[in-house]
């Protein structure tokens, strides 16, 4: 399903030499095509950076706390 939402078409009885398994290299990342991504990719990259964004802002407001000595928490 997957494949067929981002037209990935399967490559049926292609020959493949194993042999150069070992030799084969990445094409320069200078001549790569920059990735495509979808509205529905992009927000969820904002609100995953919102919640790391959230998530530090409470471990840096616990650390504050626990260096002043004013945690109320059991």
């Amino acid at each position: 399903m997957y494949e067929k939402s981002r037209g990935i078409t399967q490559v049926l009885g292609a020959i493949y030499d194993k042999s150069m398994r070992s030799t084969w290299r990445m094409q320069p990342i200078s001549e790569l095509a920059p990735a495509q991504i979808s509205l529905l990719n992009r927000l969820w990259m904002i609100v995953l950076r919102a919640y790391l964004v959230v998530a530090a802002g409470m471990l840096i407001f616990k650390m504050v706390q626990l260096a002043t000595g004013q945690s109320t928490g059991a």
